[in-house]
């Protein structure tokens, strides 16, 4: 991973904030500074599962996968970050509020709240890719100076907790089959990199699973012509299963 301190195109961090702000936002020369371009090879890692990253990132440019391990130590696929996308370890910039309301006896501890500090997630590179980084603390400290950086934030937790409401409802509701044509409907453009195992592993299911079966040519007309097709009428008849 390497840092750069010049300007890099792409979606910048100030364009991504000023929009959930809804206006220019005040005292920005005071965190300029403090921004740093960040690039990553493809496969590297930008965050892993046990570390502090108190750190904001916005995409540039490329694609980071965030995942997570489950008990037996095989990773999932939590999500698919791509330019204008924030990225962050949300325990390890949980504000000093929260920790405080979990420090508190008589008020039950929520589970996800008893381990702040460390990430339980991994970012990575899917292809090669910029970032933009902040420390979280330096835009806090503008938070509580300045109104509208407040609002930012917040439209940011909106923007989060909405995309996680969609993936728990498509978990939760849709067949995996359904949920194979939603991924295509989102994500039509990473087919080309992403082999069948990381498809599964999005899709919360093996890969022994998606490479079982005949082709369903029901799945016809769903991605574009060529090794996508192929590849989606592989993945057709076990996400049935």
């Amino acid at each position: 991973m390497s840092s750069l301190t010049g300007p890099a195109p792409g979606v910048t961090l100030r364009a991504v904030l000023e929009t959930l702000a809804g206006v220019p936002l005040p005292a920005w020369d005071t965190l300029a500074p403090h921004v740093h371009t960040i690039r990553l090879r493809k496969g590297q890692t930008l965050y892993d599962v046990g570390s502090y990253s108190p750190y904001f990132y916005v995409v540039r440019r490329g694609t980071v996968i965030v995942s997570a391990p489950d008990a037996h130590g095989r990773e999932w696929i939590v999500n698919f970050c791509e330019p204008g996308d924030a990225v962050a370890s949300m325990s390890s910039l949980a504000p000093p509020g929260l920790r405080r309301l979990v420090a508190l006896s008589h008020i039950p501890k929520v589970p996800a709240l008893t381990e702040l500090g460390v990430s339980h997630t991994k970012a990575s590179a899917l292809r090669h890719t910029e970032l933009d980084r902040i420390d979280g603390r330096h835009i806090e400290m503008l938070c509580l100076r300045h109104v509208e950086w407040s609002n930012a934030v917040l439209s940011a937790l909106f923007a989060h907790t909405l995309a996680k409401e969609k993936r728990e409802r498509e978990l939760l509701t849709m067949t995996p089959e359904e949920r194979y044509r939603q991924f295509v409907r989102d994500y039509p453009h990473l087919l080309d990199d992403l082999p069948q195992k990381d498809i599964a592993r999005h899709l919360g299911m093996s890969s022994t699973t998606v490479r079982r079966g005949p082709v369903n040519a029901s799945y016809r007309g769903l991605t574009r012509p060529s090794r996508l097709l192929k590849k989606s009428l592989a993945l057709s008849t076990s996400l049935r299963l």
